[in-house]
């Protein structure tokens, strides 16, 4: 969980160093009527998340027996690069 919100949140950091990526997050709060504190809310309360609290909402709005995996590719040539020469 740390992995993913670090990844997330580095993420948005990075976008925000974009002009059109800026101008997007402040049309949107715009639109919404909501400020940067809305956004720094929101990176605040991400931060703060426990693997509890992700845990309890997947479970409250995914459900696995609606879910499929699917996997693509080359099978093959993925197990030869794992077993090597």
């Amino acid at each position: 969980v740390e992995r993913a919100k670090r990844g997330l949140l580095d993420g948005w950091r990075v976008d925000r160093t974009r002009d059109g990526a800026l101008a997007n997050l402040l049309e949107n709060n715009m639109f919404y009527d909501r400020g940067m504190e809305y956004t720094q809310r929101l990176i605040d309360r991400i931060e703060t998340l426990t693997p509890e609290e992700v845990v309890e909402t997947m479970r409250k709005y995914l459900s696995t027996e609606e879910m499929s995996i699917i996997s693509a590719g080359d099978f093959a040539a993925a197990k030869e690069d794992q077993e090597g020469p």
